[in-house]
């Protein structure tokens, strides 16, 4: 720091000094950067200045030989402590001008776009590999912390790095095809996908191989700070390029770097600084030889390769800690004074930054960033000062900069040698600081292998199938002596699938490979350098071209050491281990190599991160893709052996626009079927009755008249079925079931006809063509039959919904499958988890099938005609006597005595013509149903045990809509029971309502881990410690002590004000402000560990105020959906009133038998559990009615409460969830055969009744019918799949067919 020195006697200024360098020297050698105050008033130095030690302190801090600061920034436990402040004779301005934040610069910049987009599209696995690699990174940043604690701040940044890593690709192929867009590069999409044509800026069209195309980047200073730092591009520019693709796309630049600018810059910056002190020599010693000659320092010193060695000196210079390997060296010891006495340099030069640095929490190392905000500073004028002078001087077509170096184009009749030179003149003249420019080269991984490496020859010929591209895998296996003779059958084998996909894409995964050849691998990343002995694959990027080699690793002899084989399909390669492993370190596609290594132990199961890297594909090492040879092996595995059968065509179904004509493939079936009967016709006998072989009961007497008809009615326009469409159906289903067999089916009209044949009894008349009317579809136990309809009036006992008619097996079927399935009824489209597939159709169809039913398919397609069906079953007497059974036999067992009410809004939001129920007012009004009307909450009521013993929709959750959930779903007996009611919001009016009708009701209790998940929220969901300590605090609320043996809570809380003393008023506050003592809290939660129970309020609101204090992180973030921070609510929630609430638990809990209390819910805990599986059922509903939503939560409400008392009341020997319970429930038959014939008995007696939903189903309808918006005219292109494809009309399947005038002949 420079000042101004006051006055005073020379000896007396020279004891001050010797005392600073006295302190300076002794905290080197201790490695400290800051001295404590004791340590400070302590100090005994001779020659020192002549004054008490007590005044070190203030005459330290008056002179500028220390700086006061905080000592959060040290992680002392000292008050405070103190930093030395160097004094520098020459101030840093006059060295660099470090304030200077103006920045008008603009540079040209130039792009192979054509190489950039073979880089990017001429291999198809590259970007594929781009996603998997950001899949392994993104899930490694979210593993969970294998020890146990809370993380440590380095793990935490280890995580942040690894999702960077995971967005800094992502991104980069994003803005790689956001460069391509912006200069209209198109790729032709074959063999070497080569750019046809670029078009520049200008708009000209250059076809020459090579265009570049041009633009301009302007550069900005970064960072909020004052100081100088480095400039930014401020768009997509070179600069934010990978090393990867500045190696593509700048081909004809030059990356000239200035040569270990770090140690370089800082050494002199410290002698035209002049500091005082000055750096101890030996310490100086380090400084200089990483400066002059840092590969020096790191082969023979560090014995690491360059690369390594260089982090680690960087790492070590701002602050890193040194490995213990290295610790022994006294160089390391040295390495990390220098650290110390730079750091104090910046702060000397910057101390007005550094105290805001020290308010700045997210700066965990302020020493390190400002020491690195020098440093930058100081390149950043050199550069500036370069970049004018290659600009002025060359004029240059690229010129970009990164950081500490540029990109510079070729310069016309310049070398590269002489640029670098020139340049370095200059720097040296207009900023004094002398430096060494070259040139860097960037090399792949396996290039740098191959040029460090002795070659030999190749193990395979070029045309041998191992060498072809995209068998690198297998190639590098078997020059490992992994492959069999076995193998090399089954990789030429043209017909096998992991063949076939390596035909088409041109590459294989390293999975397809484990499966093909039964090896096994253990994978590994490389970024590390580590090459541990024994054989592995290599996987690298290589240029866009992803590739594999065989490699290795061996122990020669001690003084050889450690030797790395490499096979290629071009040769084998020797080399060392310190070649390999800067290779993989300095290889420009380091970052994407990973090691597959060969285990001959299957059982060891792969990390789950790790094991994504094996759906890595690799394929060829040239340039050129392999789409031609990969066309041409996948037309011959195309072709068949000669004297195969080709049982099936794979596009026959479908027509030149891609539409199904499956339709018209079965009426040209139908019509092959008549054109053979009539052939066969001459064979009949001529005598006696002859019937049709093509309808279920014609008969003729005569052949002629047979062929007439067959002519006449079993011809196109009657779609070869003269029965009508009902027959027709049938044979669809036939049809449809030989397709989803996989077999080729025939004769359908025949099949068809002998079906209904047997199924209707009696028989109809052998004159009538016609016979829909008089057969009817029948659902039952075994599938859909056609039975006669006068049977189903008298002779079956079949209950009609609709146009459906249904029998006892069929309805017990469905009353299982729907509880089974809470409340499924219609094909999902997106069938890809339980839930979603569990459709009733689906379920029902594989039980026909099963049952050896042919015509299964016939089963009803659309909800609209299950739902009437369903309801028609779930209203039945029986099944509401079954709901009020279990009720009543809850209630008998004390069920309702507790009972536990909470909401949630989900389950209502597809509800159909309502409003969302946070929309504006204008908005709710403008729909069918509004407010008052509009269901918005669906509340959930359960009792003692867990029962469930209401699921109801309502309008909101304020207390009159509570109690009339309750008077709706709970008889009188059940109402007179309650005692004690928990829930989210207790209140007064709450109180008051539900005394009116439940007599018996003595007190409201608030939920106690509803505070807990508020708290939670603030978190994004996720658990901390604090909320953990919560969740220990708010138990006790629901906790029993054996030791109370009185109430010493007082009487129950009713609401109404509470007197709050002044001591809790104190600690509410050391909440809202986290002012609390760590040392106190510590102790108060060390004491409230020991109680079971809370005794009282001041305890609980003391232990939160602790737990304020020891995670203050927590307290400032907002809870989401609301405005309060965590400690605002925590504040709130230690209210008197609140606390009252939550002790009402204790009231109740405290006096029950254990037989009780067991069972007894914790509060609304069991409602949120319940909510969530509702919320998860209801997830892929998009739209439904407000009947609807009641009949499923009727239907999910009894499967809870079945399951729930048979566990309870009748329990197994062994323990069983509820899905396996409520399995064995529903098999007892819902109805006798006595009951279910009383049940159609009845229905027969007084006509079809309208069902209670679907009647207001149609009211809901037509009032959301008027407020309809009118739809959209816009056309949108669906995305067709196997299941989707559009399907030509081919056949009518309802209706009556037009038939001739009655006079007409019949035959």
């Amino acid at each position: 720091m420079v000042v101004d020195e006051p006055d005073e006697d020379v000896d007396e200024r020279e004891s001050w000094l010797t005392l600073r360098k006295a302190m300076v020297d002794f905290l080197l050698i201790r490695k400290r950067l800051f001295p404590s105050q004791a340590f400070l008033q302590n100090m005994s130095v001779r020659g020192g200045p002549n004054v008490a030690k007590s005044c070190y302190l203030e005459s330290l801090l008056a002179r500028n030989f220390v700086l006061k600061c905080a000592c959060s920034a040290a992680g002392g436990k000292a008050s405070e402590v103190f930093v030395p402040c160097l004094t520098l004779k020459t101030s840093l301005d006059t060295v660099i001008q470090h304030r200077v934040r103006e920045c008008d610069l603009q540079l040209p910049e130039s792009y192979d776009v054509e190489a950039f987009a073979t880089y990017l599209h001429s291999h198809l696995h590259r970007r594929e590999n781009v996603q998997i690699f950001a899949a392994f990174w993104k899930h490694m940043s979210t593993a969970k912390h294998k020890k146990a604690g809370k993380p440590t701040a380095q793990e935490k940044q280890r995580k942040a790095d690894m999702l960077g890593k995971a967005q800094h690709l992502l991104d980069a192929e994003k803005h790689g095809d956001d460069l391509l867009e912006k200069f209209h590069a198109t790729t032709k999409r074959r063999t070497a996908h080569r750019i046809e044509e670029v078009k520049t800026e200008d708009g000209e069209k250059s076809k020459a191989k090579g265009a570049l195309a041009s633009v301009t980047c302007s550069y900005h200073y970064s960072g909020p700070t004052t100081l100088r730092t480095r400039k930014q591009a401020s768009e997509f520019s070179a600069q934010r390029m990978s090393r990867r693709v500045q190696a593509v796309i700048l081909p004809h630049t030059h990356d000239l770097d200035i040569e270990n600018s770090l140690f370089t810059l800082i050494a002199q910056l410290l002698e035209k600084l002049d500091v005082d002190p000055a750096m101890p020599a030996d310490t100086r010693k380090a400084l200089d030889l990483c400066a002059q000659n840092r590969a020096r320092v790191c082969a023979e010193i560090l014995s690491l390769p360059g690369s390594r060695g260089k982090q680690l000196l960087v790492s070590t210079f701002y602050g890193g800690s040194v490995s213990p390997e290295l610790q022994k060296l006294d160089f390391a010891h040295n390495l990390q004074k220098v650290s110390v006495h730079c750091k104090w340099v910046a702060i000397s030069c910057l101390s007005d930054e550094y105290r805001a640095f020290l308010q700045d929490s997210k700066k965990t190392n302020p020493e390190g960033s400002l020491l690195s905000y020098l440093y930058t500073a100081c390149e950043d004028v050199i550069l500036s000062h370069w970049v004018q002078f290659l600009m002025e001087t060359f004029h240059p077509q690229h010129l970009s900069l990164h950081y500490d170096g540029v990109r510079i184009s070729t310069v016309d009749a310049v070398s590269i040698a002489d640029v670098c030179t020139q340049s370095e003149a200059y720097i040296k003249r207009m900023t004094g600081f002398e430096v060494r420019i070259r040139e860097k080269t960037h090399k792949l991984v396996l290039q740098a292998m191959k040029e460090a490496a002795v070659a030999g020859p190749a193990v395979y010929a070029a045309d041998d199938v191992l060498c072809k591209a995209g068998n690198c895998i297998p190639h590098a296996l078997a020059c490992l002596e992994m492959l069999e003779p076995g193998h090399m059958y089954v990789l030429n084998n043209g017909t096998d699938q992991n063949n076939v996909y390596m035909q088409q894409r041109g590459s294989r995964t390293y999975r397809q490979c484990m499966n093909m050849f039964g090896c096994s691998f253990s994978v590994a990343l490389l970024t590390d350098g580590e090459v541990p002995e024994g054989k592995f694959l290599l996987h690298c990027e290589n240029g866009g071209r992803p590739h594999c080699v065989g490699v290795h690793v061996t122990q020669e002899s001690e003084e050889v050491g450690q030797q790395v084989t490499m096979w290629d399909v071009d040769g084998v390669y020797r080399l060392s281990v310190a070649s390999f492993t800067d290779a993989l370190l300095r290889g420009t596609d380091a970052s994407t190599s990973v090691g597959f290594w060969l285990q001959a132990d299957k059982s060891e199961d792969l990390d789950e991160a790790l094991e994504r890297l094996l759906d890595l594909g690799a394929g060829s090492s040239e340039e050129e893709t392999v789409a031609e040879s990969c066309d041409e092996m996948l037309a011959e595995s195309c072709i068949l052996e000669e004297g195969g059968v080709q049982e099936e065509e794979p596009f026959e179904w479908l027509d030149e626009e891609g539409t199904v004509v499956v339709e018209e493939a079965l009426l040209g079936k139908l019509q092959a079927e008549v054109d053979e009967r009539v052939t066969k016709s001459a064979d009949w006998k001529s005598r006696g009755t002859m019937p049709c072989p093509l309808c279920p009961f014609r008969t003729f007497h005569r052949r002629d008249h047979w062929e007439r008809h067959a002519r006449r009615y079993h011809s196109r326009r009657q779609q070869y079925c003269c029965s009508g469409t009902k027959q027709l159906r049938i044979v669809i289903a036939l049809h449809d079931a030989d397709q989803l067999h996989r077999r080729r089916g025939r004769n359908y009209l025949q099949r068809s006809a002998d079906v209904l044949r047997r199924s209707v009894r009696p028989a109809l008349s052998a004159k009538c063509n016609a016979i829909d009317k008089h057969i009817r579809l029948l659902l039952d136990g075994s599938g859909p039959k056609v039975v006669h309809a006068e049977y189903l009036k008298a002779g079956v006992t079949a209950r009609r919904v609709g146009r459906l008619w249904y029998t006892h097996s069929f309805a017990e079927q469905v009353w299982q499958e729907m509880l089974l399935h809470h409340g499924k009824a219609g094909v999902t489209r997106h069938a890809v988890s339980l839930f979603k597939a569990a459709a009733l159709r689906p379920r029902l169809l594989v039980k026909a099938l099963n049952a050896g039913n042919h015509i299964a398919t016939l089963l009803p397609t659309h909800v609209n005609a299950w739902w009437p069906l369903v309801e028609d079953i779930f209203s039945s007497a029986a099944c509401q006597s079954l709901r009020a059974d279990l009720l009543e036999k809850a209630i008998a067992h004390g069920e309702c005595s507790y009972l536990s009410v909470d909401g949630t809004f989900k389950v209502c939001l597809p509800v159909m013509g309502q409003a969302h129920f946070n929309a504006s007012a204008g908005v709710r009004a403008s729909f069918p149903f509004q407010d008052g009307e509009a269901y918005t909450r669906v509340l959930s009521v359960r009792g003692r045990s867990g029962a469930v013993l209401a699921l109801e929709p309502s309008v909101g959750e304020s207390p009159p809509h509570i109690v009339a959930c309750l008077q709706t779903c709970l008889p009188q007996a059940g109402l007179l029971q309650v005692e004690h009611l928990a829930t989210d919001s207790p209140n007064e009016n709450l109180l008051a309502e539900l005394t009116n009708v439940c007599p018996n009701l003595k007190a409201l209790s608030l939920d106690p881990t509803h505070a807990a998940m508020k708290y939670e929220q603030a978190l994004v969901g996720k658990r901390s410690a604090g909320s953990r300590l919560l969740r220990s605090f708010l138990v006790k609320f629901t906790a029993h002590d054996p030791n109370v043996e009185s109430n010493i809570w007082g009487p129950f809380y009713a609401g109404g004000p509470v007197p709050e003393v002044r001591q809790e008023a104190n600690l509410r506050q050391h909440i809202l402000d986290v002012s609390m003592s760590k040392a106190r809290a510590r102790r108060i939660l060390q004491s409230a560990e020991q109680l079971l129970i809370w005794p009282t309020r001041i305890q609980f609101i003391e232990a939160v105020a602790a737990l304020a204090a020891l995670h203050s992180d927590d307290m400032q973030k907002k809870i989401d959906g609301s405005k309060f921070t965590v400690a605002k609510f925590l504040y709130k929630l230690t209210a008197a009133d609140k606390v009252e609430w939550l002790t009402n638990n204790l009231r109740y809990r405290q006096f029950l038998p254990a037989s009780r209390r067991i069972l007894l819910l914790s509060g609304t805990t069991a409602n949120e559990a319940l909510h969530a599986e509702l919320n998860a059922w209801y997830r892929q509903v998009q739209q439904m009615h407000r009947s609807t939503l009641a009949l499923k939560l009727g239907m999910q409400t009894i499967g809870k409460l079945l399951s729930h008392q048979t566990a309870l009341h009748w329990p197994t020997t062994v323990q069983m969830p509820h899905a396996m319970v409520l399995a064995a429930a529903t098999t007892k038959p819902l109805w006798t055969k006595r009951t279910w014939k009383l049940r159609v008995q009845e229905q027969r007696e007084s006509g079809v009744e309208p069902l209670q939903r679907l009647v207001q189903k149609k009211r809901d309808k037509a009032r959301i019918r008027k407020f309809k918006r009118p739809a959209s005219t816009e056309v949108r292109q669906r995305k067709r799949t196997p299941f989707t494809l559009e399907r030509r009309a081919g056949i009518k399947r309802t209706g009556v067919h037009r038939r001739r005038p009655a006079s007409a002949s019949v035959g």
